[in-house]
């Protein structure tokens, strides 16, 4: 039992204090392929944040609008809706201009 402590301390001193968390670095790379024009790869990137609870409402916004860029209609819609869906509970995001931006899409692609 007492190795369970070494491996604690070990990972408490052995990382950094500046050290970005995964959903950081995902959200870094992903931010980088799109800066370069590559969406497929942002998205591929960004997907990973689906796992986090805390970064599933804006990760579901980002990827429906990456998906609506790159024509992909049915995951854009999917993404969108779901980001809808779950801003519809959180006080105050339904006057946001992310859900006012993501309403615009969602009609965009109804037509």
């Amino acid at each position: 039992m007492w190795w369970s402590w070494i491996f604690v301390a070990l990972l408490v001193f052995a990382v950094p204090a500046g050290a970005q968390s995964l959903e950081e670095r995902m959200k870094s790379a992903a931010g980088a392929y799109e800066r370069k024009g590559n969406i497929p790869k942002a998205i591929e990137a960004y997907s990973g944040l689906l796992k986090y609870p805390p970064a599933q409402l804006p990760a579901h916004y980002q990827l429906g609008l990456w998906y609506a860029q790159i024509g992909n209609q049915k995951n854009a819609r999917d993404h969108l809706e779901k980001y809808r869906h779950l801003a519809a509970a959180i006080r105050g995001e339904r006057e946001s201009p992310r859900f006012q931006i993501a309403t615009r899409e969602l009609k965009k692609l109804d037509q």
